[in-house]
């Protein structure tokens, strides 16, 4: 349902809007909050995601009250009022208000109002699906430009929709829809990443710097476990490695499985990804460390012995150079915006 938040001090007027029948399914628009005026109701963050707002312009301050309205509640807006008043009708169209309508209400006017903004408001939602496609596929091609792509359309979603909070949960739905269509194409990220914990954030960051910090965060992580490479031998091999990080991955038993020589093994991997078969290795198990610690109630000592590491004070001291903390302190974080 959208929500809908009726802003006037006429309880005359209130009576007649809420006993329209262009509430519930039909439309979609429900009343969900009513108000004497919108500065106590600003003050509620709580009942700020509002869909619509039908508003009786105020006797003083009406523009600000309506600027105030635009910025902290929403853009769709409706003027009502008892009788005609020229000045109202301007004032609406200066504005750019949805409509306006007076007593008595024409329910077939009010309900195609409704209608079209509820259209307006899918095609946003279309518009994210296509940009979600685009995102996802743009990162599981392993595209360096993905950032500068994902904060493009982020700036295109903010300036299509003006309303910060309807964009605000559309760039949220877009990191979520795009993070959803990656984790479906590359299952073994379920082993690593916690879908739930990418745009968690203990800190005052708003919401569009959280999604762009959420994306390179996302995007960063993949790409490390998911080396761009072309050569097919290698991306089974990684995949075979990402997918069976508590398996016996040692250099020696993967050369072995893929019918490679050990040592040409180790060359072309690094000719192919840049770094070492080692590193990987290490990085792979590292980074599934984390994601038990995070996630399970494992013991510390039961975690390293899963990605066979027998030395805990070997274990602890190689976790503590890639997170810069001890194994139990990671366990256990003061802040984080997103964790593997």
């Amino acid at each position: 349902m959208y929500k809908t938040l009726i802003i006037t001090e006429d309880d005359k007027l209130l009576k007649e809007i809420k006993k329209l029948d262009i509430w519930g399914d039909e439309t979609g628009f429900e009343i969900s909050c009513e108000a004497k005026g919108a500065t106590d109701i600003i003050n509620e963050a709580e009942e700020r995601n509002f869909e619509l707002i039908i508003l009786q312009i105020p006797k003083e301050n009406a523009q600000n009250t309506l600027n105030m309205i635009k910025k902290n509640l929403c853009r769709n807006i409706i003027i009502v009022g008892n009788e005609l008043s020229l000045g109202d009708a301007r004032f609406s169209v200066i504005n750019n208000a949805s409509d306006y309508f007076i007593i008595p209400f024409d329910e077939d006017e009010f309900i195609k109002t409704l209608e079209r903004i509820r259209l307006e408001k899918l095609s946003y939602t279309d518009n994210i699906n296509i940009y979600a496609n685009e995102l996802a596929a743009s990162l599981n091609a392993h595209n360096e430009n993905f950032v500068s792509h994902a904060n493009d359309i982020i700036d295109i979603l903010y300036e299509q929709i003006k309303d910060n909070n309807i964009a605000d949960k559309a760039a949220k739905i877009l990191l979520e829809k795009t993070t959803e269509k990656v984790f479906d194409s590359n299952e073994w990220l379920d082993l690593y990443i916690n879908s739930e914990n990418i745009s968690e954030n203990r800190g005052d960051m708003n919401t569009r710097s959280l999604v762009m910090t959420a994306f390179e965060r996302f995007s960063s992580d993949f790409m490390e476990l998911s080396p761009n490479v072309r050569n097919d031998r290698i991306i089974s091999v990684i995949l075979y490695i990402l997918n069976n990080p508590e398996s016996n991955i040692k250099q020696k038993e993967i050369s072995e499985k893929f019918y490679m020589n050990s040592s040409y093994l180790s060359t072309i991997f690094t000719a192919n990804t840049g770094q070492r078969f080692i590193d990987y290795i290490t990085n792979v198990k590292l980074r599934r460390a984390a994601w038990l610690l995070r996630n399970t109630a494992l013991k510390i000592v039961d975690i390293a012995e899963k990605l066979d590491y027998k030395d805990m004070g070997y274990f602890s001291r190689i976790f503590k150079k890639k997170y810069g903390v001890l194994p139990s302190d990671y366990r256990v974080p003061d802040s984080y915006i997103y964790f593997i």
